[in-house]
C-alpha cells in the first residue's frame, strides 16, 4: 500500500510541475496545413530543481530512478535560483534507507559501455530525447535495463543513437516478449 501511495505522490508531483494546458486556439483537422514550429531554449519553460536525499541533482529526470526505492516526496512551488539558474519549484525525493543509487552521467555511461566513444551520440531515455547537457544529466545505473546503440552513418552521417531503457514494468515485459516474424 505504501508503494502505491509513494508512486501516486511521485506522479502527482511530477505532473504538477510538468502539466500542460489545452490551447483553445488550435483546431487541427485532417485537412490542416502543415505547421512547422521551431523551439528555442529561450521559449522553454523553467523546470523544477530536483533534490535526492537533500543533494541537488542538476540534470535529473524522474524516470531515471525506480519508484519502489522512493520513501517520500515533497514539492515546493516557488521560484528560486541555484548558481544563477532559475527554477520553478523544488522536488525533494527521499529514498528508502539502505538504497543508494549509483549515479552516472551520460558522458561517463558512453565511455563505460559504448565502443565508439568518439562518434557523436544522441541519447534517448525510454523513447524521449534527452535535451540536457550530457555531462550534467545523471541516471541511476542500477535502474538501467538495457542500452541499445544504433549507428546512423548510412542515413545521416557519422552519428549514433543510444537508447536507454529503464527497469519499468512495461520495459521488462517488452524485453521478455518473444516475437515471431
Amino acid at each position: 500500500m505504501m508503494k502505491i501511495f509513494v508512486t501516486l505522490a511521485f506522479c502527482i508531483a511530477y505532473f504538477a510541475c510538468h502539466a500542460q494546458m489545452k490551447n483553445s486556439n488550435l483546431n487541427y483537422k485532417n485537412d490542416t496545413i502543415l505547421k512547422v514550429v521551431y523551439k528555442s531554449k529561450k521559449s522553454q519553460k523553467k523546470d523544477p530543481a530536483y533534490f535526492i536525499n537533500g543533494k541537488h541533482i542538476k540534470g535529473f529526470n524522474p524516470a531515471t530512478i525506480a519508484p519502489n526505492n522512493i520513501d517520500s516526496i515533497t514539492v515546493f512551488k516557488e521560484d528560486f535560483t541555484i548558481d544563477t539558474k532559475s527554477y520553478y519549484g523544488q522536488i525533494n525525493i527521499f529514498l528508502k534507507k539502505g538504497y543508494s543509487p549509483k549515479w552516472i552521467s551520460l558522458n561517463d555511461l558512453k565511455r563505460k559501455y559504448i565502443k565508439s566513444v568518439n562518434t557523436p551520440t544522441i541519447f534517448m531515455l525510454n523513447n524521449d530525447f534527452i535535451k540536457l547537457d550530457y555531462s550534467e544529466f545523471f541516471i541511476d545505473e542500477k535502474y538501467i535495463l538495457k542500452l541499445e546503440v544504433e549507428s546512423m552513418h548510412k542515413q545521416i552521417g557519422d552519428i549514433q543513437i543510444a537508447r536507454i531503457l529503464t527497469k519499468t514494468e512495461d520495459n521488462i515485459k517488452k524485453a521478455n516478449e518473444i516475437r515471431i516474424r
